[in-house]
């Protein structure tokens, strides 16, 4: 693989600091990153997905709804204690 020197600089940078001990262990980590961010996006996007499919089927709730819901759950917690 041939880079430029300006991103050979950019990759020896994190070295010379000390930070890492190679170019390889900090292009490693930079690419396990940039996996773990794709992985979390697709998540986001299959998340997205799927509400916005429970949504065209009506599986939702009203905020009125969600309201009384969560002042019904405070009400039971309330009485418990």
């Amino acid at each position: 693989m041939k880079l430029d020197k300006k991103l050979e600089d950019r990759l020896a940078a994190p070295v010379k600091a000390g930070r890492y001990a190679s170019a390889e262990e900090y292009l490693t980590e930079l690419l396990d990153q940039r996996e773990q961010q794709e992985a979390e996006t697709d998540a986001i996007r299959e998340a997205i997905a799927e509400g916005q499919a429970e949504l065209d089927r009506g599986e939702y709730v009203t905020e009125e709804q969600f309201r009384q819901h969560m002042a019904e759950l405070a009400e039971s917690f309330r009485q418990r204690q």
